[in-house]
């Protein structure tokens, strides 16, 4: 049985990598369904949860949503919680009402709760409450609760700074980056988080100046822009010293270069 079930997993990746998402899905099931026959009664969580991934890649997000639920159910929530961020996307495909609204930012903060630093629950409540009128407020209470209950979690504060960054609000996001560098000096993803802010708003500023017919107008942009891209500079070289993984460090450096 355990043979069979790990050829069915193969044969599932094969059909990934082949872009053959249904087939894999197919395959996935499969290997789950023989993993759980008699003797060897083993629930695969692993092949679960990439049924219920390439299930949401086909857009099926009905089976989808039922296969991610089935993962919660054995207690597998993936990396950084990432079944919580599907579940509610999922949702927020099939229920466009405000019921469905409801019950995927109670996923997300069911997810937060477990996972504070997963980004992609953390974009997925700052576009709920966006969207749904009742303001980012609660957000940052989750986030204000988080770091009081792990005060010296870096981490924490590099996420706070990516959700100010996805608000607009740079002046707070730099300061919530500063803060996480202060809280672990040799956490690489404050520093890079901070350059790719000020890069990614020097690019914004680049294309609008090339769009820009006022010459007075374009000036004013093309200063804002040496200024706003030479603010990059020191975090991608802070990042550069403290980072030890060679392909961050390698992409790091081409910033660096540009």
């Amino acid at each position: 049985i355990k043979t069979i079930a790990e050829k069915f997993n193969q044969e599932a990746y094969n059909a990934y990598t082949l872009g053959d998402i249904r087939k894999a899905e197919s395959f996935f099931e499969a290997a789950v369904e023989a993993a759980a026959q008699k003797p060897y009664e083993k629930i695969d969580t692993n092949s679960l949860y990439n049924a219920a991934f390439t299930a949401w890649s086909a857009q099926d997000f009905s089976k989808a949503k039922t296969l991610f639920e089935n993962c919660l159910g054995y207690g597998y929530y993936a990396e950084n919680g990432e079944v919580f961020a599907k579940i509610a996307d999922c949702i927020s495909h099939v229920d466009t009402t405000k019921a469905g609204k409801t019950a995927a930012k109670d996923y997300l903060e069911q997810g937060f709760q477990k996972f504070p630093t997963s980004e992609s629950i953390v974009f997925g409540l700052i576009n709920y409450y966006m969207t749904s009128g009742e303001g980012t407020d609660r957000l940052f209470e989750l986030l204000q609760q988080a770091k009081t209950t792990s005060p010296d979690n870096a981490s924490l504060y590099y996420v706070e700074g990516q959700a100010y960054k996805q608000l607009g609000d740079l002046d707070k996001a730099a300061k919530a980056y500063d803060e996480s560098a202060a809280k672990d000096p040799k956490y690489v993803f404050a520093y890079i988080g901070k350059g790719q802010m000020y890069y990614d708003k020097a690019l914004e500023l680049q294309e609008k100046a090339q769009s820009e017919l006022d010459d007075t107008k374009y000036m004013a942009l093309v200063q804002e822009f040496e200024v706003t891209l030479k603010k990059c500079i020191e975090p991608f070289e802070q990042a550069y010293v403290v980072c030890e993984d060679p392909a961050i460090k390698s992409t790091i450096a081409e910033y660096l270069k540009q």
